[in-house]
């Protein structure tokens, strides 16, 4: 049993209005001529007319929105069929075949219950007609029942016929379909499959038109735009690590089944990244890779930049190093030298005490290679209070020294109610001691002032000031990146790794602070370090004096 459409079902209706009008007329023309039907019988005008102008049209309308009132249509339809027949008709008459269309219609709803149905129907018709009216049919019974019989089994058969050409369709429309709906789901499975790929895809076709991608490709390239049927080489523009431009067509042209290149980048835009392609041919259900390609795209611009500041930290750590390792070997040498000499302990203790400092340097390096490994790996601190005002006076002391053997003058100016703070003891004092040690460095004469207060707001600052060379422009933005060293010429003598900023940073994302920078050429650099309004525990600290201010000169405020 299978559905029809609405289209199918009025199309049914019409045939059927059609045939009634056709009947009516010639009962019209009988009736007005004075001609009678073949057979005389009073009932078949009323079941005719009943039949034909209403119930049948009526019913058939009403199937193509209640599917329950088709089987009712098509009863009176056959009752109606067979009344006009015999009546009108002879089994024996070129308007018998014509029941091969209803026996057809028929079976498109019913299947072959519908077809034994309807050919049953015509069955009575013919028995009927055959042996209700034996004595009226000429040249003789025997001979019409032969035709009779013939007639009948020729319009059974030919409706049989068209309903087996029409099962064939149907079954091979219901193969199409299934195997539509299997390529549905297999090409849905496909775009699952990949849009499941962190990485950009495309598959481009024989002619390098790209026919498929997934979501990531959008993502890779920051649109919303679809780019199949657009060229390959339209989208996915590159150019070899010497700036030398290359096509994707022409890597494609190069692979026999699989391509990988990882020294190319993609231009997009102003941007350009770098990345890996690879480049893998469709292969044929004949086993030949002539089907087109998946193009994978790989943005390996994050490790690559990581590699080069691998081969970055490698290249400064070992220069860094190198020359205290190289110090400390030869002051030892000499102190093993002057020992065998017997030469006073003064020139030994300057030689151990020049080998300490290299050595105290050499520790500081690895320190802060450490914490900045820890600090990026977001391993945390123990969080504690800590009196601000105390650890400023340490950092002071610590570095008190470092500063003398500059001639320089090193300050700390703080309020002696400075508040307690709840954060990580560690960071705070790498941070500042970063700061400060930055400011000795880069100052020749002068000093270095640690100044820290409470903002309007009740947050904690830190200022470290100095009467350094400063920073130019084009190096703030810079400063705070990994490894980075100005290659101005104020700065260029001076030595470092350039990590002490970059661990100031990192360390200060890590307590939730933030660093604000303020400087000008020659005239000096201001360092800012804010602490957030949670890490303030409000209690008096340990009163501590300020220092006396020598220097009066005018800096530069953050």
């Amino acid at each position: 049993m299978i559905d029809e459409t609405r289209v199918f079902s009025k199309l049914i209706a019409f045939c059927i209005i059609g045939m009634a009008v056709f009947y009516a007329v010639m009962t019209t023309y009988q009736l007005a001529s004075g001609a009678p039907p073949v057979h005389q019988w009073g009932p078949a005008y009323p079941i005719e007319a009943i039949s034909f102008f209403l119930v049948v049209p009526a019913l058939f309308i009403a199937a193509t929105k209640y599917p329950q009132a088709k089987l009712p249509a098509f009863i009176v339809l056959y009752f109606g069929m067979i009344v006009t027949s015999v009546w009108f008709t002879e089994v024996y008459s070129p308007f018998t075949p014509i029941w091969s269309m209803y026996i057809v219609a028929t079976y498109l709803y019913y299947g072959w219950k519908g077809f034994i149905g309807g050919s049953a129907a015509l069955v009575v018709m013919v028995l009927w007609y055959v042996l209700g009216f034996a004595g009226d049919h000429k040249p003789s019974f025997e001979l019409y029942a032969v035709l009779s019989v013939l007639v009948t089994t020729l319009t059974i058969v030919t409706s049989y016929l068209f309903a087996k050409i029409i099962s064939i369709s149907r079954d091979k429309n219901i193969k199409l379909r299934e195997s539509q709906h299997l390529e549905q789901v297999r090409a849905n499975q496909l775009d699952t499959l990949l849009n499941s790929i962190r990485e950009p895809v495309l598959t481009v076709d024989s002619g390098n038109i790209i026919f498929q991608q997934n979501n990531a490709v959008q993502a890779l390239f920051n649109v919303k735009a679809s780019f199949v049927g657009q060229h390959i080489d339209e989208i996915v523009r590159i150019k070899g690590r010497d700036n030398t431009p290359k096509l994707v067509s022409q890597l494609i042209e190069e692979t026999q089944f699989e391509l990988t290149r990882d020294d190319l980048v993609l231009m997009s835009g102003t941007i350009e990244r770098f990345i890996e392609l690879q480049i893998t041919k469709i292969k044929q259900v004949n086993g030949t890779a002539d089907g087109g390609v998946v193009v994978q795209v790989r943005d390996i611009t994050k490790q690559r930049t990581l590699e080069d500041e691998k081969d970055e930290f490698i290249s400064v750590t070992s220069h860094e190093l190198r020359t205290p390792i190289a110090t400390i070997e030869g002051l030892l040498s000499n102190v093993e030298v002057l020992r065998k000499k017997k030469v006073d302990d003064a020139r030994l203790d300057e030689a151990i005490g020049t080998a300490r400092s290299q050595i105290v340097g050499l520790a500081r390096v690895v320190n802060d290679i450490s914490t900045i490994s820890r600090a990026e790996k977001g391993e945390a601190d123990a969080i504690k209070d800590v009196d601000f005002g105390k650890l400023l006076l340490d950092i002071q002391t610590k570095l008190k020294a470092e500063a003398d053997s500059k001639s320089l003058v090193l300050r700390l100016e703080i309020p002696q109610d400075l508040p307690v703070v709840v954060t990580s003891y560690a960071s705070l004092r790498t941070i500042i001691e970063n700061f400060v040690r930055n400011g000795i460095s880069f100052t020749r004469e002068g000093g270095v002032t640690i100044k820290a207060g409470i903002l309007e707001d009740g947050r904690i600052y830190c200022d470290v000031i100095d009467t350094g060379v400063g920073i130019a422009d084009a190096d703030k933005a810079r400063i705070f990146d990994k490894f980075y060293r100005s290659e101005d010429f104020h700065t260029r003598e001076t030595g470092g790794t350039g990590l002490g900023l970059y661990e100031a940073k990192i360390l200060a994302t890590k307590i939730d602070a933030y660093i604000q920078v303020v400087s000008e050429v020659g005239r000096g650099s201001v360092f800012r370090l804010t602490l957030p309004m949670k890490s303030i525990k409000y209690r008096p600290s340990i009163p501590v004096a300020p220092q006396p201010v020598e220097n009066k000169q005018q800096l530069v405020t953050a």
